[in-house]
């Protein structure tokens, strides 16, 4: 049981900030569309592109079987399915993690939200480190890990590229991992924290 917890815990740290950036896609893909100058590389007016991006994402949570937006080849569409199939396979670890977490709470112990946050934090740093050694291939391995096709291998002027071209991916990522370590580290803060407190506060009743 206690394994379990901390795998629950684990992956509610890691998803929410992804579940997160889709949330609040028009704040986070508005920054990225000004940092990387994306007009420049796709030609689309900044509203334009986060409509289409608000759009895609909105996709992944309804319940067509495909992208039902034009401008978008057969392959195109095919690997966002697959996508999608990823995304509600996570989307619903998510939410079972939270509900075991919720019906467990009572055995959310120290050692167990100690083990978890730093587990999280070493898991995201060898991430960050394996993607910041080069990140072509860390995102190449990804998807061949991910997909058992390779509808993921796109031309360069097809529509999901140029409104996500592989430098979108790196920003996000950088931004999902760093939720993820404020996520941990707050936690091993809270910890500690209340750790002084309770000794403290035995000190001074004593």
């Amino acid at each position: 049981m206690k394994y379990i917890l901390i795998v629950s815990i684990v992956l509610v740290l890691i998803f929410a900030p992804l579940f997160t950036i889709l949330l609040l896609n028009q704040c986070v893909f508005s920054h990225l569309f000004d940092i990387l100058h994306l007009q420049q590389y796709n030609g689309f007016e900044k509203r334009e592109y986060l409509n289409k991006v608000s759009s895609i994402i909105r996709y992944l949570f309804d319940r067509s079987v495909y992208l039902t937006i034009g401008g978008f080849t057969e392959i195109e569409k095919i690997h966002m399915k697959d996508v999608k199939i990823l995304f509600l396979i996570s989307f619903l670890l998510f939410l079972l993690s939270l509900l075991f977490i919720v019906y467990f709470r009572k055995n959310l112990k120290r050692d167990v939200l100690k083990i978890s946050a730093v587990t999280t934090i070493i898991f995201v740093i060898s991430l960050i480190g394996f993607s910041l050694t080069n990140f072509d291939e860390a995102f190449t391995l990804f998807h061949r890990i991910l997909f058992r096709n390779n509808y993921w291998l796109l031309d360069p002027d097809t529509l999901l590229i140029r409104l996500f071209p592989e430098e979108v991916f790196m920003k996000l990522a950088y931004i999902w991992f760093g939720g993820t370590l404020l996520l941990s580290l707050a936690i091993l803060l809270y910890l500690y924290v209340s750790r002084r407190k309770r000794y403290g506060y035995e000190y001074f009743r004593n």
